[in-house]
């Protein structure tokens, strides 16, 4: 009687399933199955049998499950294994075995991200990061134990939230929340007293936020004028030591600074241009035998705000 179960279940396995490889090897991508969909990752195998041994207690394990698959592929290391189940329902049917023993071990069931035959040749285009940042939202005032799914369940209509750093939870108490497009991102932006937990989110666009931290970096970094702030000066410098140095200067201000030994000065130049030509000619400059440090002078330091 077994063995006429045995021979039932051969054919139904010889009718879906490829031949047994008899090398240990893991297979090559051209081996692999195209319904990477129906993917099975099993894990916790028996490493200590040999590859042939896992691979026949598996098919005999699906096929006494009534699970029809088309091929078990064993790594390298026996400690897993992937089986291209023939349809979603019997990838279903295998997921709710997890737990379940294999040579004295027991499986671990998951979903496979297996890569399909056509990924590797033809690599889709990249999504344009401002694209990308036009269908995402930016959320603040996360509670720090909240979950991915409280942030769904505020907006279902969520392809994927992240948490900075790719942390599981919300360390920094943001989010980033992203929509299959630009209108749908919009249409959350305006959503009314988002909550999680009893606590109001702030709900912001990221393409704003980046774009104002870019203008605020290239206001910090660009000249604000056409003066040059000199410091590192030794105690005896004077005007005319440094209008031999800098000979276009159009005017020169030392503070007087009693308390202070280390000096410094504002060099004034008729155009900007001057003053990022001087700046340039500066790196290795020495005054009365010291090295001096220059740079162009932010509006903080300008010399009616030093005396």
């Amino acid at each position: 009687m077994e063995r006429q179960q045995e021979e039932r279940g051969d054919k139904k396995v010889n009718g879906k399933r490829k031949a047994e490889p008899t090398s240990d090897s893991s297979p090559s991508k051209k081996d692999k199955t195209s319904n990477d969909g129906f993917c099975l990752f099993v894990g916790n195998l028996n490493n200590t049998k040999t590859s042939e041994e896992i691979r026949n207690s598996l098919a005999k394990y699906f096929t006494m499950q009534n699970l029809l698959f088309q091929d078990i592929r064993l790594g390298r290391s026996k400690t897993h294994a992937f089986v291209d189940m023939t349809s979603d329902m019997d990838l279903t049917k295998a997921l709710a075995l997890n737990g379940e023993e294999i040579l004295d071990k027991p499986m671990k069931m998951a979903k496979a991200k297996v890569k399909s035959n056509d990924q590797g040749k033809v690599k889709a285009p990249p999504v344009a990061k401002k694209v990308k940042d036009n269908r995402c939202l930016f959320l603040k005032n996360v509670p720090y134990d909240a979950t991915q799914e409280d942030i769904r369940k505020v907006f279902q209509r969520a392809i994927a939230v992240r948490f900075p750093g790719g942390a599981k939870g919300p360390t920094q108490g943001i989010a980033f929340v992203e929509f299959k497009n630009k209108a749908i991102a919009e249409e959350m932006l305006k959503k009314q007293k988002a909550q999680i937990k009893g606590r109001d989110l702030i709900v912001d666009r990221i393409r704003q936020r980046e774009v104002a931290k870019a203008d605020s970096k290239k206001a910090k970094a660009a000249p604000s004028n056409n003066i040059l702030f000199v410091k590192h000066l030794p105690e005896t410098v004077n005007e005319p030591h440094l209008r031999c140095v800098f000979k276009k200067a159009v005017r020169i201000r030392i503070p007087p600074m009693k308390d202070k030994p280390k000096r410094f000065a504002f060099v004034e130049f008729a155009t900007v241009a001057h003053a990022k030509k001087a700046l340039q000619f500066s790196k290795t400059l020495k005054i009365c035998n010291k090295a001096a440090k220059v740079e162009m002078c932010r509006n903080s330091l300008q010399p009616g705000n030093a005396g």
